[in-house]
């Protein structure tokens, strides 16, 4: 995309895609890059000239509840590789029935799983216990949820408690084991090191 692409008209997507953040990757496998257009209103999947390859569900635009609002989610999805098997798949929590899995292919859904509602504008994609495969973690209030899965189920790994509600989650090794662990810190004003093995 050597230019801007105009899709705020719906003529090209059936909602107005904006208050997106696009994601960069070779989600088709092709040799040239592809964008993920990640916005509240529709999850869409554009070539390098910006020509849908595909949309999911749009909703009307806010502040109504109508219209699809469970099939988009204000949440930023995360390039996540769930079995560890280098096909990757496209995630994120807050839709109608909660944690979504979505081949980044062809937009179809993978699995859905019943979770709790994020308070937070992000997901994060992370090996966190060393097994294979990452694990989505997000934070819903005062819970840190860890989601684990395949290409055909997701389950909840674990969920942390914390003292009041969470920030985001930053990620890191930081003792040196090659293993993650994850900081966040509490409305209380407390910071917290939770290790990988929950």
């Amino acid at each position: 995309m050597t230019q801007g692409v105009e899709l705020a008209s719906r003529k090209k997507l059936p909602a107005w895609a904006a208050y997106g953040g696009p994601m960069i990757h070779r989600f088709t496998g092709k040799e040239t890059a592809e964008v993920l257009l990640d916005s509240p209103y529709i999850l869409a999947l554009l070539d390098a000239n910006g020509k849908p390859m595909w949309h999911g569900l749009g909703r009307v635009d806010y502040p109504s509840d109508e219209g699809n609002a469970g099939q988009t989610t204000s949440i930023k999805h995360a390039l996540v590789d769930f079995a560890g098997d280098g096909m990757f798949q496209i995630a994120s929590a807050g839709y109608g029935e909660g944690v979504r899995a979505i081949d980044p292919r062809d937009g179809k859904v993978l699995w859905s799983l019943a979770a709790p509602a994020p308070t937070c504008p992000r997901v994060a994609a992370v090996d966190i216990d060393g097994r294979k495969g990452d694990e989505l973690l997000y934070v819903a209030g005062s819970k840190l949820i860890a989601i684990a899965g395949n290409r055909s189920a997701g389950r909840i790994l674990w969920e942390w408690q914390g003292p009041a509600n969470l920030s985001l989650p930053a990620i890191a090794d930081l003792n040196g084991d090659g293993l993650a662990q994850i900081i966040v810190q509490a409305a209380d004003g407390t910071v917290h090191c939770v290790g990988s093995k929950q």
